[in-house]
């Protein structure tokens, strides 16, 4: 690939799925898809990719390549579709058309595929209204909507009560200091979110037993992380 430019027109972007676990009995529930450029290029993981997309003014058009591809591989798998997939989704991107060339795929998606749309923690930072935008256009078309990363930045908390996320994801990092005085107050703040709404709490890099434990005492019903898998291609059904 020559640019960045040539990574877009060609739609070169390839999809990860990682599985997401019901905690209590290690059912798995669905996948999150994870967006890739071409492989060995300096575009090929994601944090490059929309950096260089967003440089080049094309964020949007990637945002839609990558859910496209993503929807492309979970449908070629043949997914389960009690099974529910994850795909995140840029708030730019929903107030901006799908190009021509992905309509088709996207349109099979709405109709054969089990979705939650997830929001990036960078979009709450950059662009909260567009982040309501984006839910309400995700909710119009049938689809849950999760919020990402809930801890790493403030304003997650706060857009909560707003957003009203069908599924809320516990950053990583929560994990990795349980004794923090900030996890325990975003622990307790989606705890009662969850409990007046009744999302789900999703807790998110999951490696070890021990992190394993901890996520349950967090109140997480639902875990994702290398304990349970990594990020792999669809290679047959999950089903």
């Amino acid at each position: 690939m020559r640019d960045i430019h040539d990574v877009l027109d060609r739609r070169a972007v390839t999809t990860l799925f990682q599985p997401l676990v019901e905690i209590s009995t290690g059912r798995v529930l669905g996948y999150e898809a994870l967006s890739r450029g071409p492989a060995g290029s300096l575009w090929e993981q994601p944090g490059a990719l929309f950096a260089a997309a967003h440089e080049a003014g094309r964020e949007s058009e990637l945002d839609w390549i990558c859910r496209a591809r993503a929807y492309e591989g979970a449908l070629a798998a043949d997914l389960d579709p009690a099974l529910t997939l994850f795909v995140n989704m840029e708030p730019s991107a929903a107030g901006t058309p799908c190009p021509l060339d992905l309509a088709p795929i996207i349109e099979l998606a709405r109709h054969r595929l089990r979705v939650v749309t997830e929001m990036t923690e960078r979009a709450i930072a950059v662009d909260p209204s567009g982040l309501l935008s984006a839910a309400a256009a995700a909710r119009a078309a049938g689809w849950g909507v999760a919020l990402d990363d809930v801890g790493a930045d403030p304003m997650s908390l706060a857009l909560m009560p707003f957003l009203h996320p069908d599924v809320v994801k516990l950053d990583m990092g929560l994990l990795r200091a349980p004794g923090d005085p900030h996890t325990a107050r975003v622990v307790a703040a989606v705890a009662a979110y969850a409990e007046a709404s009744g999302a789900v709490v999703l807790a998110e890099g999951i490696e070890t037993p021990e992190h394993l434990a901890i996520a349950r005492t967090m109140g997480a019903t639902v875990g994702q992380g290398w304990h349970f898998g990594r990020p792999a291609p669809f290679r047959s059904s999950p089903a």
